[in-house]
């Protein structure tokens, strides 16, 4: 397991606006039943240099999917093309963001002990993934923990967090049974960028397709 791996100006408006109207109210009442006002002395007409327009704002890079398949893993997903696959020993996948390593998208397969075939209950699955975070991370908080497979295999998503280096680090697992294996998909990363991770993570999570 690695850890490394968006009124009240409103309501000010309107009474100013509101206050502008009764005033402008107020004061044509005024000159309605007072003396008309002395007219206003001729002026020089005042030219103005046109003003030049500021350059249109470049837009912004799409944001396109890339698409990732592991023939051998029997798995194939996509991610968004501000990241990138990183060479790695230990996952079927290893994504991290083209301007940072720091902050991973993986999927492992781990290794299990002897069971008997097709019997792999997700809830001892779920206890042990935790109570090896807990050995880990003394202080481990439990922020999310809920029964989500976008694919309708057994799984469940759990989300932790913990304190390391004055930084709340965040990492959000999803555990799925699938043909007698375990895989875990899962982000690391820390709480300042997680609601940008979390939503590539949740995009990953629900493209995930098995191919065999």
């Amino acid at each position: 397991m690695k850890v490394g791996a968006r009124a009240a100006i409103l309501r000010r408006n309107c009474v100013l606006g509101a206050m502008g109207l009764l005033l402008i109210a107020s004061l044509a009442g005024c000159r309605r039943f007072g003396r008309a006002a002395a007219p206003s002395p001729a002026t020089e007409p005042v030219t103005q240099s046109p003003q030049k327009a500021p350059p249109a704002p470049a837009p912004a890079p799409q944001v396109v999917d890339q698409y990732y398949e592991n023939s051998k893993a029997g798995i194939k997903l996509q991610f968004p093309s501000n990241w990138k696959s990183r060479p790695s020993n230990d996952d079927v996948v290893l994504l991290v963001p083209s301007a940072s390593d720091s902050r991973t998208i993986s999927l492992d397969e781990p290794s299990l002990p002897a069971h008997l075939p097709g019997l792999i209950p997700i809830g001892l699955v779920q206890n042990g993934y935790l109570d090896d975070l807990k050995k880990k991370h003394p202080g481990l908080k439990i922020e999310e923990q809920v029964e989500d497979d976008p694919r309708g295999n057994k799984g469940r998503l759990v989300h932790t967090s913990w304190a390391s280096d004055g930084k709340t680090m965040d990492e959000v697992t999803l555990l799925t049974v699938h043909g007698d294996h375990v895989y875990l998909l899962g982000l690391d990363t820390d709480r300042a960028q997680y609601p940008v991770d979390r939503a590539v993570f949740d995009r990953i999570a629900k493209s995930l397709q098995w191919t065999k």
